[in-house]
């Protein structure tokens, strides 16, 4: 300004100066608000490309972490297959085992129904035989008094009586009284009986299927109970048999007249054969089974031949 020529010159540029000074504010200003929203964008863009970021390694992890709990599945899955297998087999044996023991238990007790025929059959050849002897004597009684009464009275006639016919026993005795007591305690008794071992029932009686493909037959009934329970007699009677079966431990079958019970998967056995027991005597201790690796024990009741529902049997 101090170079213009004149007063109105100096003013003019003064007043341009002025303006200019203005616009240069205004676009510092404007530099200013343009710069903060640049790196206001600039933060979000950076905030959005950190999200991004940590999604994409959560979106990995997250692949990973899917990646493993498959892997996990099939692993299980497989094993899970192995398990089933296995013991698919180790049910088929049992079943094989079971079956063993049955047809032991069948010829037992076929052996023992023959010996009682048999025995039935004496007894009734010796009361036959007992009937005929006494209708001879009874004969020869009779004939002894008549000659008697023919030499005291011989001008006496005397009707000739006929022959008595010999008593005949058709009485066909099948069971000694004994057995036929016994048997009707026991089936009195129904729904009565005191249980085995103090547990639970985890198989009942009849078809179970186990596995989609096995099924199991199962004759009796299968109680969880605590390692080493003591196991006792439903029902006084006489020990048949004591053995011991592959997979199924010690077997104690008990005779009560005609019908029989059985105890298996035992540890320990406090009787032996022909020992007479009372009802609740202890006759041994639980063992554990091989396939649900617990304490259990497998009963059964039997008439004759014919399997029955124990759970018909013991009181609940």
């Amino acid at each position: 300004m101090l170079s213009s020529n004149n007063f109105g010159d100096a003013y003019k540029r003064w007043q341009y100066f002025r303006q200019y000074d203005k616009f240069r504010k205004r676009q510092s200003k404007l530099i200013g608000e343009t710069l903060k929203s640049l790196e206001a964008k600039n933060d979000l863009l950076t905030q959005k490309k950190q999200q991004k970021t940590m999604l994409l390694g959560t979106n990995e992890q997250q692949a990973t972490l899917l990646t493993v709990e498959k892997q996990n599945k099939d692993q299980l899955l497989l094993e899970l297959k192995v398990e089933e297998t296995r013991l698919s087999s180790t049910l088929q044996n049992q079943n094989k085992q079971n079956a063993q023991m049955n047809i032991v238990i069948e010829r037992l007790i076929a052996a023992e129904i023959e010996i009682k025929r048999k025995a039935a059959e004496a007894r009734a050849r010796r009361a036959r035989e007992e009937a005929d002897r006494l209708a001879r004597e009874k004969e020869r009684i009779k004939k002894r008094d008549e000659a008697r009464q023919l030499k005291e009275k011989p001008d006496k006639i005397v009707e000739e009586l006929p022959a008595s016919n010999k008593p005949k026993s058709d009485l066909v005795i099948t069971e000694s009284a004994e057995n036929l007591a016994l048997s009707s305690e026991f089936r009195q008794n129904k729904g009565k009986l005191p249980p085995p071992a103090t547990g639970v029932i985890v198989r009942d009686f009849g078809r179970q299927r186990v596995l989609d493909k096995v099924t199991t037959i199962n004759n009796g009934i299968d109680i969880r109970t605590e390692n080493g329970a003591e196991v006792r007699a439903v029902f006084s009677g006489t020990v048949l048999v004591v053995s011991s079966i592959s997979g199924l431990g010690n077997v104690v079958l008990i005779q009560h007249g005609n019908y029989y019970t059985v105890y298996s998967n035992l540890s320990a056995v406090f009787v032996k054969k022909g020992e007479a027991v009372s009802t609740r005597q202890s006759i041994g201790r639980a063992g554990v089974n091989t396939v649900t690796k617990e304490p259990e024990i497998h009963f059964e009741v039997w008439l004759e031949k014919t399997h029955l529902n124990p759970t018909q049997w013991i009181a609940r």
